[in-house]
């Protein structure tokens, strides 16, 4: 078998990537390597990772002696090598008889011991003839990076460790904040969910503002853009129905306001400061003077608005940045429910478009504290 030959660049980038999903301890040898195999594209070759839940396929340019080629290599040994010389420097790779490579960069040769290719579990990720495929082209990558912070990492409810495509939505929640994203018309129709670990490589890998192909099964879900290919098993669960969580009309009884962003924004932040250890609730509420503000323990800062409905309203102060962070427009719009002035039901917030978030309160006390009222 002939050499294949890379730059230390294009090797690393690809390798990376592929390492992603390569577990770092395992009881299956192949799981714990690279392949590496001649690509369909011309002067490529492809670099595959996985741990059988999940795939991640790239590839590097590359000079090759033979048409074809087939290596399985320690993923790990393989990315420290790449990494161990220059962006420009050439390493090139010479297959040996027993799945031994020969590698020359610079001045150095190292042996690695690999694999049989043969062992590599290639069919996991391929649907069955029978099975319908949903397909649609439309940027999954960013919708997945505004909704990480919604995640729960709770494996006890592993139906919401990931996102949930449900009907013409795409939502993620933790059971204490909720986003939901509206998806194209193209992309509706799916009720699967993606785990979280594959969302993060998505997020991760995926170019900014390009659209990548999705591709869901009953079972499986891939996303391609022109450089990464992502493929994992689905969730086998049922996503909560997120229709039902949003209140409806007639239970917004609490505080309301529209808010500049940047306003509400760096209220959050100065909120915070002269926090202790633990703490971390911050509340809207209206003052004496009928501007909307931002409470905590602390601080009370004017909002620079007057709310629709009075009402006061405690919350995690992470989430609420989370919630804001997530949220699009110069203004946003903050409409509680429930009884009791919004405490005992979520709030709903709204930027521009037909996206939203949901947030549950927190119970405080420091907006009713009447040494607080004196001072606000």
């Amino acid at each position: 078998m002939g050499a294949i030959t890379f730059k230390a660049g294009e090797m690393a980038r690809a390798a990376r990537a592929a390492n992603m999903a390569v577990e770092r301890r395992t009881t299956v040898p192949i799981l714990g390597c690279i392949r590496i195999k001649r690509s369909v594209r011309e002067t490529m070759a492809d670099f595959i990772g996985t741990d059988l839940d999940l795939s991640v396929s790239t590839f590097a340019a590359c000079q090759a002696d033979d048409e074809d080629f087939d290596l399985a290599l320690p993923a790990r040994t393989l990315l420290d090598l790449a990494r161990a010389f220059p962006a420009d420097a050439l390493i090139k790779l010479r297959p040996q008889a027993g799945n031994v490579c020969i590698v020359d960069a610079d001045d150095c040769r190292f042996r690695i011991e690999g694999l049989p290719p043969k062992d590599w579990p290639d069919a996991i990720f391929s649907p069955p003839a029978h099975e319908s495929v949903l397909s649609a082209t439309f940027d999954f990558a960013t919708s997945v990076r505004r909704l990480l912070p919604f995640m729960s990492g709770e494996e006890t409810r592993y139906y919401l460790c990931g996102v949930g495509f449900q009907g013409d939505m795409l939502a993620a929640t933790n059971g204490h904040i909720l986003g939901k994203i509206l998806l194209p018309p193209e992309a509706r129709g799916r009720c699967v969910i993606v785990p979280a670990k594959a969302c993060k490589l998505i997020a991760k890998l995926m170019p900014e503002d390009r659209p990548q192909e999705t591709i869901a099964t009953s079972t499986k879900f891939v996303c391609v853009s022109d450089r990464v290919s992502i493929a994992t098993k689905l969730i086998d669960g049922t996503f909560p129905d997120i229709a039902r969580v949003i209140p409806k009309e007639i239970e917004f009884n609490g505080f309301e306001a529209h808010i500049p962003r940047d306003r509400v924004a760096t209220a959050l932040k100065r909120a915070t400061i002269g926090f202790g250890p633990g703490e971390k609730t911050v509340g809207f509420c209206v003052g004496s003077d009928g501007f909307a503000q931002m409470q905590s323990r602390t601080a009370v800062i004017n909002l620079g608005c007057r709310p629709d409905r009075v009402g006061d309203v405690a919350f995690n102060v992470r989430l609420l940045g989370d919630v804001i962070k997530f949220l699009k427009g110069d203004t946003l719009h903050f409409r509680a429910s429930g009884p009791d002035a919004g405490r005992d039901g979520p709030m709903v917030a709204l930027g521009d478009g037909d996206d939203l978030a949901v947030i549950m309160p927190m119970r405080s006390t420091f907006v009713d504290s009447p040494k607080f009222q004196e001072a606000a």
